[in-house]
């Protein structure tokens, strides 16, 4: 029971480390973090992403200049189905998609 509580609130609190080093790299790339996070939350509902691996991918998205904001929501979609069509982590399916759009 306890190793189970301590487990869970490890990976909540590093997801939450997650999302706040993602809103500061916003900022040190210009961008209001809070309309990002906007966009964000709309790319991962009813997906498999979670908050953190969103913003994860919102930074690498939006730091190639390839991809403007308002497009934000409509990337993060397509990296969660080509990870779940796949069968392929997040992070690996936004390299592809990046590589193959840019």
């Amino acid at each position: 029971g306890t190793a189970v509580g301590g487990l869970v609130g490890a990976l909540g609190f590093k997801r939450l480390v997650g999302i706040d080093t993602a809103r500061g790299q916003f900022k040190g790339l210009g961008l209001d973090a809070d309309k990002v996070m906007a966009q964000v939350d709309r790319g991962v509902t009813n997906t498999s992403l979670s908050m953190a691996e969103g913003a994860s991918l919102a930074v690498g998205i939006l730091a190639t200049g390839a991809v403007p904001l308002n497009e934000l929501e409509a990337s993060i979609k397509r990296v969660a189905n080509v990870s779940a069509a796949y069968n392929v982590d997040s992070s690996q399916a936004a390299y592809l998609l990046n590589n193959i759009l840019t």
